[in-house]
């Protein structure tokens, strides 16, 4: 199973995709494309689901992963 690791700062989204407990693919987007995010995961992370860790200091970034 995939676990997807998102950490919203106020500048970057870092995001890191981990099957087991090793790292396959890190990668980040601009905060101020939040509203893209499901494009952008999707195409990375595919529609397989998992298991999602999200930290966040921009509380409205973080509304839209919890949709």
């Amino acid at each position: 199973m995939k676990l997807l690791a998102v950490d919203i700062g106020n500048t970057n989204i870092n995001c890191g995709i981990f099957v087991r407990s090793r790292l396959v693919e890190r990668f980040s987007i601009s905060t101020q494309d939040t509203p893209r995010y499901k494009e952008v995961l999707r195409s990375r992370f595919g529609r397989e689901a998992g298991s999602v860790i999200i930290c966040s200091v921009v509380p409205e970034a973080a509304d839209y992963f919890s949709k």
